[in-house]
């Protein structure tokens, strides 16, 4: 199965073994593209001894831990085409892991979370009540895994249906008052519909 043809059916579509097995096939496309087109992922798979060949069942993938995403920049794209790098937080002044993506995995990300987000709320355009700071749209070339959850709600891709319209609270101290004294909002959610 393609991921064209993933699109094709509703999230929540398949049954759970038929997911497992669209899952495996994709995995294990996506691994040997991997091997094929990044010499660092080469050698890694290589030394595990992994047979990209073969299919693989999703147990049988090779994870890698996160830490090789701190250390190397592993991409399967020239750097010309990379147009996102997404970070991780990098707490307590530790590396931040990087996960560089071109034009088509953007398209499919907000692709995939525009299907997901629609199949809950529906195709009308709701609001949404963001509590962060407008700095996390800055660079829109580099993204934190927060900023790239939120922005991903409605930045990017553009020709895509947006389903909801940002309302930006700042996170300045009036602003956390205003926040504070609301009522009914769960504060664990960096980004819910209103």
């Amino acid at each position: 199965m393609t991921l064209n043809e993933l699109f094709q059916i509703p999230p929540y579509g398949l049954a759970a073994e038929d997911k497992e097995a669209a899952l495996a096939e994709i995995l294990s496309k996506l691994t040997r593209h991997h091997y094929e087109h990044c010499p660092e992922y080469h050698k890694i798979i290589d030394v595990l001894g992994f047979d990209v060949s073969v299919r693989h069942s999703c147990e049988q993938q090779p994870f890698l831990p996160v830490r090789l995403l701190k250390k190397y920049e592993l991409h399967s794209v020239s750097k010309e085409k990379v147009t996102k790098t997404l970070t991780s937080s990098g707490t307590s002044g530790q590396a931040v892991s990087k996960i560089f993506l071109d034009a088509d995995n953007v398209r499919s990300q907000s692709k995939t979370l525009n299907e997901i987000i629609s199949s809950f709320i529906g195709k009308q355009r709701l609001p949404l009540l963001l509590l962060d700071t407008e700095m996390i749209k800055k660079d829109r070339s580099m993204y934190s895994a927060r900023g790239a959850g939120i922005i991903g709600f409605f930045f990017l891709d553009v020709t895509l249906p947006t389903l909801l319209t940002p309302i930006w609270i700042s996170t300045s101290r009036k602003s956390r008052n205003f926040v504070r004294n609301m009522p009914l909002i769960p504060f664990s959610c960096l980004a819910i519909p209103i």
